[in-house]
């Protein structure tokens, strides 16, 4: 079940200075840190939560405590961009999701939608601040694999540093993908430990030295816990042996607390782990100053191991990281898996296309967010999908929105020129897919069609434009081709006998059958255009 949380309320009222060092080590002190990453934190921080219930289910909540409890107090208001199994890479391209609570891009422009019992925050309240920090937290084996972590975290470095929201990596006990054993237990042996621990850490220096991202190591945290104290338990009060236990929670929230204030979290007098249906664990003095010893010495573990690299950086001893090109899709529609009873799924559009280019090139296809908006729409947000990355392809379309929409041709050509030109000052290798002309279904006749970017898109029945695509089409590829673009002939002859056999526009419900033949066209389409952008390979090379 995939969820999403909302909640942004102040703890207390206080002024951080975060560049005050003191001796000793009362409660919630700053100390003297290697000068690698550390969040700067402002009066009445705004900290913006991206994750899943493995942050959601007691971190934010433990951290706004413990920041209250500080001396002097600090004033934390969370804001929570929380779903179900999400990791970073599912949280860049799901949909805005207007209805709900937006894209979490969207979240760094405007202020929070209403919901229930929750009214809307204008940005005068705000402060004109969508969030100081941004607590990313990976999941999926993301944290395991030094080149996707950095990747993602990258994506989201960009938009977040611009807009003056200082990141901070948010590593949990998770285990790696396929294995039984995680941070929170003991490992079959010492050698497996480090074996997994060396993973995480060479993946987490790299964000940390070459992002400039500050880190809070809680797989650490918890390491060091288990071998200084194997008899806590850290699991216990988990529902799955997977979520954190009351204790590791506990540990993870002094973790987090350490790397966005720059202060031990040690005297703090937190010790309830209160949990939202009730239950929870009160921690004895004896175990949360063992805690959150602990996570400081961590913190400052992680934070030595990232002046190593620097130094090694600078001395160019550090290895370079070898990047894996990818192929970025913008417009594509938002069609996936659909399960269809427990344990059974139906693939659609997206999954056929990235397990097609995975099969036939060996590459990852990363969906722009948004996907089949309008040209106006991804204006705003185009610089931000790109990144400051080159692509192996950015294959790209524009104007089913326009054309289900009725929009006027010389807007839309005015838009298209001014993304092409975006387009283009990247550097990336184009490639323009045509329109795909589908909508979602009215619901009802008289009825309007749900947004293109509603929540549930894999469960709306989408249909074929059956107007006259034509015009627009027309203008689209003139534009294109004066960019020195041209659609893929064969890929373009598939969609013309799909969406009009024999030259008149059809009426057809889009099933999954046909979402997976569609995804197979584009595959073979993205196959021959990467293999035309590679270079020539050189003579007896």
């Amino acid at each position: 079940m995939r969820s999403l949380f909302l909640r942004a309320r102040p703890m207390s009222v206080s002024w951080v200075f975060p560049s005050v060092i003191v001796s000793g080590l009362c409660a919630g002190s700053a100390v003297a840190a290697e000068p690698a990453a550390t969040a700067t934190v402002a009066a009445n921080p705004v900290v913006l939560y991206i994750g899943n219930s493995h942050t959601g289910h007691f971190v934010p909540d433990l951290v706004a405590e413990m920041a209250a409890a500080t001396t002097p107090p600090i004033t934390v208001v969370t804001r929570e961009h929380l779903r179900g199994s999400h990791a970073l890479s599912d949280h860049w391209q799901r949909p805005q999701q207007p209805q709900k609570f937006g894209h979490v891009l969207s979240w760094l422009r405007y202020p929070d939608p209403p919901k229930p019992s929750f009214p809307a925050r204008t940005l005068a309240e705000w402060g004109d601040r969508r969030a100081d920090l941004a607590v990313l937290q990976p999941f999926h084996g993301e944290q395991y694999d030094e080149e996707t972590l950095h990747f993602w975290v990258r994506l989201f470095h960009r938009p977040l540093v611009q807009r003056g929201i200082k990141p901070v990596l948010y590593v949990s006990h998770g285990g790696r993908p396929g294995s039984p054993h995680n941070f929170m237990f003991p490992f079959k042996s010492e050698a497996e430990a480090l074996e997994t621990l060396s993973l995480v850490n060479t993946a987490c220096l790299r964000v940390a030295t070459e992002l400039d991202s500050a880190v809070a190591p809680s797989y650490l945290a918890c390491y060091n816990a288990k071998r200084a104290r194997p008899d806590l338990d850290l699991a216990a009060g988990s529902p799955d042996n997977s979520h954190a236990g009351y204790r590791c929670y506990y540990l993870q929230a002094c973790t987090v607390y350490a790397a966005l204030f720059n202060r031990s979290p040690e005297g703090l007098p937190v010790r309830a782990v209160r949990a939202r249906d009730g239950k929870g664990l009160v921690l004895t003095d004896d175990e949360a100053l063992f805690l959150q010893k602990t996570a400081w010495e961590s913190v400052q573990e992680f934070r030595r191991m990232a002046g190593e690299r620097r130094a090694a950086l600078a001395a160019g001893k550090a290895p370079a990281l070898a990047r894996k090109p990818r192929i970025l899709v913008i417009g594509a529609p938002y069609d996936d898996r659909t399960q269809l009873a427990p344990g059974k799924w139906v693939s659609g559009f997206r999954t056929v296309l990235r397990e097609r280019v995975k099969a036939q090139l060996g590459m990852d296809v990363v969906f722009a967010p948004l996907g089949p908006c309008s040209a106006v729409e991804a204006l705003s947000d185009l610089d931000d999908w790109l990144g400051d990355q080159k692509w192996a392809l950015v294959a790209f379309a524009w104007g089913a929105r326009e054309l289900a929409e009725k929009m006027p041709l010389e807007g839309y050509e005015r838009n298209l020129r001014a993304l092409l030109g975006k387009l283009r000052q990247n550097g990336s290798p184009l490639f323009w897919m045509g329109i795909l002309p589908v909508t979602p279904k009215p619901e009802a006749p008289g009825v309007a069609a749900p947004p293109l970017t509603e929540m549930m898109l894999t469960a709306v029945t989408n249909i074929a434009i059956t107007d006259d695509a034509g015009p627009l089409t027309e203008t689209a590829e003139r534009v294109v081709k004066e960019y020195g673009l041209s659609p893929d002939t064969l890929y373009a002859r598939h969609l013309s006998g799909f969406f009009a056999p024999g030259g008149q526009p059809v009426a057809r419900e889009i099933t999954k059958a046909d979402w997976a033949q569609l995804a197979e066209w584009l595959g073979e389409s993205l196959e021959r255009q990467v293999n035309a952008a590679a270079p020539e390979p050189s003579p007896g090379g």
